[in-house]
């Protein structure tokens, strides 16, 4: 089977349940979960980021 990387843009508080959800559907025993901080970037596109998930 072929592998998909795919990125989720969320907030910190709602990782650990973004987190669950991904383990619960993912067939793998050990699924490559990970967060990755946003140290900078285009404020029209945080403010997206913001938006969207708000």
């Amino acid at each position: 089977d072929a592998e998909v990387m795919c990125v989720i843009k969320t907030r910190a508080e709602r990782f650990e349940a973004l987190r669950r959800a991904i383990a619960n559907a993912h067939p793998y025993e050990v699924p490559e979960i990970i967060a990755l901080p946003i140290a900078a970037g285009h404020k029209p596109y945080l403010d997206w980021i913001d938006d969207c998930v708000s």
